[in-house]
């Protein structure tokens, strides 16, 4: 009969919270590749029409659809930056189409509703990184005195964007901080330092945010050599 091996040190609150990232970081990459497989699986069902598969009886289903030319009024708009009017008038003088104004909008509206399952797969992503950048910036919405805010997390990827408050409720309701356990890096503004973010493995100052200091302080400080080494404005 041998001995039993002696039990390791018991953990402590920072190994615990280290397994439990661990745990979560699993999950949601668990859950990023089940809604990758979901949403393939989507678009190639949702793609299958006479031109791209032997069964053209698929273009009868309801709401099957054969296949057309794409619609570019959504790419002229959004990835061109084309004001809708004048999107309007260069369909009209390319293709002789003369649509409304309505149908291009109506057409940005469908094209958001499809973007849907894409959205929620990006931020999935972005929640499970290891780093992930947070923002917030005014945007003038609503009648004239009126404005909200844009919320931004950001990956060398990724890229989320969302509308809201420059509030707690309205950084929660982006569902990502939630359930973020890695390094947010930020400016210093007080609620991505919120104890509502229990997962956050810790916070990293932007580094924008960073040189501004050392610029002050080499302007504050003219005979100290320190800062604008760190600034970058020394010359040597």
């Amino acid at each position: 009969m041998t001995d039993a091996p002696p039990e390791g040190p018991p953990e402590g609150p920072r190994d615990a919270l280290i397994r439990e990232q661990a745990e979560r970081i699993a999950a949601l990459e668990a859950m990023v590749a089940d809604l990758r497989e979901q949403l393939a699986a989507a678009q190639r069902a949702g793609s299958r029409n006479s031109g791209n598969s032997s069964t053209p009886s698929l273009d009868d289903l309801p709401g099957r659809k054969p296949p057309r030319k794409q619609r570019r009024a959504v790419y002229l708009v959004v990835f061109q930056h084309v004001p809708v009017e004048r999107c309007r008038q260069l369909i009209a003088d390319v293709t002789g189409a003369a649509v409304s104004e309505g149908f291009i909008h109506s057409c940005l509206a469908r094209a958001a509703s499809l973007a849907a399952d894409v959205v929620a797969l990006i931020r999935a992503l972005i929640t499970a990184s290891a780093v992930a950048g947070f923002d917030e910036t005014t945007l003038r919405s609503g009648p004239a005195g009126k404005k909200k805010y844009v919320h931004g997390a950001f990956t060398k990827l990724y890229s989320a964007f969302w509308l809201g408050a420059r509030s707690l409720d309205s950084m929660e309701d982006a569902g990502i901080l939630p359930e973020f356990a890695g390094i947010v890096v930020s400016d210093r503004y007080q609620n991505y330092f919120h104890p509502r973010w229990e997962h956050v493995a810790g916070n990293q100052t932007c580094l924008a945010h960073i040189l501004r200091d050392y610029e002050d302080c080499a302007e504050s400080y003219p005979d100290a050599v320190w800062p604008c080494r760190r600034s970058g404005r020394c010359a040597a």
